[in-house]
């Protein structure tokens, strides 16, 4: 049904793409109409998303659509006007799938998501999803509706997509263990309740997977990254023995004996083990407010073995879709006439453009001028250029995003200037 539908809309949407009448003709409805002018693209196959726009845009072109290929067009061209099983069959899936479609491109406005907060909101919308799609079902069963039914399909296939994104979350993985772990050692998500309504409310497989990734993977990348920071004598090359690595010197030990042995009890894998209790039990007030990176790193005294591997895992981007904003920021710098830039004035570049405070400085880049008339601006601007610098570092800090000194970019948003 969406094949043929499909089929019917993209004779239309080719004549308008492949033929400057029929690209004219169609602004010429869409100003008749009153149907906001644009063009009409075609869907990628692969994505959802893309589905839900072509066919609402197709939607929202109808009335121009009819009125261009019922008084426009030629006498040949007006057997292409869709049928009106074919307008039902998109409004059938703009109704399936604007639900996720919209928390897509909602997600995708909000810039830089962390996989902790990527994860919850996908596994938020499998159940939400999965509730409805119950329903579409009783129904398309009850009223032996064929649309009802291709509801209920498109509904199965988003959820047949999302199903690989969470694998890690109903069976152990342990390639993909920082899907789970990013929900396990996150502050506001730490009780597990979206995985358990993942699992259906099945708590104790959602225990048991939790206890199977601490023994596994989580308590395991504790120590060996205690190991990996432990203190060496520069003179004698031997281990240093403090407070906080003793328990990682007596694990390697326990490393070297033979698995068959009757071994005592671990003293590193006691303390990671009584970390993560005590982390789990751990209120937090206002958890909503709470911003996971800042929070383990104010924390990361209470919980040594832990909030390294806590902080590398909650850093991990929940989308590429600023990196793709990015590598896009750098491609327009780049350009034919600037191909000399070194990586470093490029990496500056683009550090200042995605992070540089919103400021009457921002205005300089409308002024047409010569670079005397610049350096006024930077002047009445900047009166105090160190009490400048120490504000514009605080600032930085505060939004975690410094990672030059602030000295180094203000001189070089002056040169750049």
């Amino acid at each position: 049904m969406i094949g043929k539908a499909h089929a019917e809309f993209q004779k239309c949407v080719t004549y308008t793409k492949k033929s400057a009448v029929g690209t004219r003709l169609l602004t010429q409805a869409q100003k008749h109409e009153k149907v906001p002018v644009s063009k009409l693209y075609t869907e990628v196959k692969t994505r959802f998303t893309s589905k839900f726009k072509y066919y609402a845009d197709i939607l929202q072109n109808r009335p121009a659509m009819r009125y261009m290929f019922g008084s426009l067009v030629a006498d040949k061209y007006m057997d292409r006007l869709p049928s009106a099983d074919a307008w039902r069959t998109a409004e059938v899936v703009v109704e399936a799938l604007r639900y996720p479609a919209t928390i897509c491109y909602k997600t995708q406005d909000r810039g830089h998501w962390m996989l902790g907060d990527a994860v919850h909101r996908v596994v938020a919308l499998h159940i939400e999803f999965r509730d409805e799609c119950s329903t579409s079902r009783e129904q398309a069963e009850v009223g032996d509706d064929r649309f009802l039914c291709l509801k209920y399909e498109m509904m199965k296939q988003v959820l047949t997509h999302l199903d690989p994104f969470l694998l890690s979350l109903k069976q152990f993985h342990a390639e993909k263990a920082h899907m789970f772990l990013s929900l396990a050692l996150h502050p506001r998500y730490k009780g597990l309740s979206s995985v358990v309504g993942y699992l259906e409310n099945n708590t104790e497989v959602a225990k048991a997977l939790r206890d199977k990734y601490d023994n596994e993977v989580l308590i395991p990348m504790c120590i060996a990254y205690k190991k990996s920071n432990t203190p060496v004598s520069e003179t004698t090359g031997e281990v240093v023995v403090t407070e906080t690595n003793v328990a990682s010197s007596k694990y390697a030990d326990l490393e070297e004996e033979d698995d068959g042995a009757d071994n005592e009890v671990d003293p590193a894998v006691e303390s990671v083990r009584a970390e993560l209790a005590r982390f789990r039990k751990l209120k937090i007030p206002d958890p909503e407010k709470v911003k996971l990176c800042p929070w383990w790193k104010a924390n990361a005294h209470l919980f040594p073995w832990c909030a390294p591997v806590a902080r590398a895992i909650s850093g991990i981007p929940g989308s590429q879709i600023e990196n793709e904003r990015i590598f896009s920021i750098a491609g327009l710098v780049v350009g034919l006439r600037r191909t000399k830039l070194s990586a470093e004035s490029l990496d500056m570049i683009v550090h200042i453009f995605k992070n540089f405070p919103d400021d009457p400085l921002a205005g300089l880049t409308q002024i047409a001028g010569d670079e005397s008339e610049l350096v006024k601006k930077w002047a009445e601007y900047v009166s105090n250029p160190q009490e400048a610098m120490e504000t514009f570092e605080k600032e930085l800090e505060e939004a975690d995003v410094l990672e030059y000194p602030s000295s180094q970019i203000i001189v070089c948003a002056v040169k750049l200037i």
